[in-house]
Order: structure tokens, then C-alpha cells, then sequence
């Protein structure tokens, strides 16, 4: 499993400007690796099992697929969501009892330094 470094930095004062007036700060986050991640919600409508695609393709193998988390945004309604089959393109959820309603997930890869 590979893993990453961010340093935050403050993209007003990435390039020196004269005369120099205080900004609010930009604040950026830059990775040492290659890094990517998206996240999203899907809506169940009564089912216990979803296919979804990525946005953005993550890259293809040999590399590996990215890891994906997922949780139901209901506090009522109390179900396992379960993620499996993920591939560069998607991956599959499933949840405990037939759901209505939405589960946010988030998908990140990090390049593995060889």
C-alpha cells in the first residue's frame, strides 16, 4: 500500500508580488507521490446491492485499484455497507437491509514508489 506527504501552502504567497499587500491565505495541499481520490453519494431506492462507475478513471492496472469507503448518511436507519469488485473503473455496494436512502463513499489511490 502505498503512502503520501502533504505540505499545505499558501497560494497567494507563491509568487513574490511588489509591493507585497497581506491576503487571505489560499491554502493548497501538494502531495510528494502521485495522488488521487473522488468521492460521491448514490441513492438507494429500496435495493441491498448498487453498481456505480467512477467519474475519472483511476489508473489501470498493474497498478493497484484504488480503496474505496463507503457510509449511510441516515442516522435513523442503522445498515452495514459493505464495498466490493472494485476495479480502476467502479466498484459495487451493498448494504444489510433494503435501503432508502443515500450512502456517501470516497475512493483514494497513492502511487506505490517502486
Amino acid at each position: 500500500m502505498g503512502y503520501t506527504k502533504f505540505t499545505k501552502q499558501d497560494r497567494n504567497r507563491y509568487k513574490k508580488i511588489y509591493p507585497f499587500v497581506k491576503r487571505t491565505p489560499r491554502w493548497a495541499y501538494w502531495s510528494d507521490v502521485n495522488f488521487q481520490m473522488e468521492v460521491g453519494e448514490v441513492e438507494f431506492a429500496g435495493e441491498t446491492y448498487l453498481s456505480f462507475e467512477f467519474e475519472n478513471p483511476f489508473p489501470e492496472p498493474p497498478e493497484s485499484p484504488p480503496i474505496v469507503t463507503a457510509t449511510s448518511l441516515d442516522p435513523q436507519h442503522a445498515v452495514n455497507v459493505t464495498v466490493f469488485n472494485v476495479s480502476h473503473k467502479g466498484a459495487d455496494i451493498s448494504v444489510t437491509n433494503p435501503y432508502y436512502g443515500k450512502v456517501a463513499w470516497h475512493a483514494i489511490w497513492i502511487e506505490c514508489p517502486e
